[in-house]
């Protein structure tokens, strides 16, 4: 489930975005345009991973319980 939810959210939304501004690329050459997509990249790594940790379907986790666990991620 974690890897379907990376997939559509992670992957599908980069290459997404990437695509819609291929003129971009076009202008700029695949290299340059990677290299200015990298924060967006990173974005869309951080959004699948957070999808994906809270997917496993429990109900027996409370809202405050998710956000110590989110938090933990980062050392907070």
């Amino acid at each position: 489930m974690f890897f379907a939810t990376f997939m559509a959210a992670g992957v599908g939304n980069a290459l997404f975005h990437f695509l819609r501004e291929i003129d971009r690329v076009n202008s700029m050459g695949v290299v340059a345009a990677l290299e200015s997509y990298g924060s967006y990249l990173f974005y869309c790594v951080v959004l699948a991973t957070g999808m994906g940790m809270f997917s496993d379907e429990s109900r027996n986790h409370s809202f405050m319980e998710r956000a110590r666990y989110l938090l933990s991620l980062f050392g907070l």
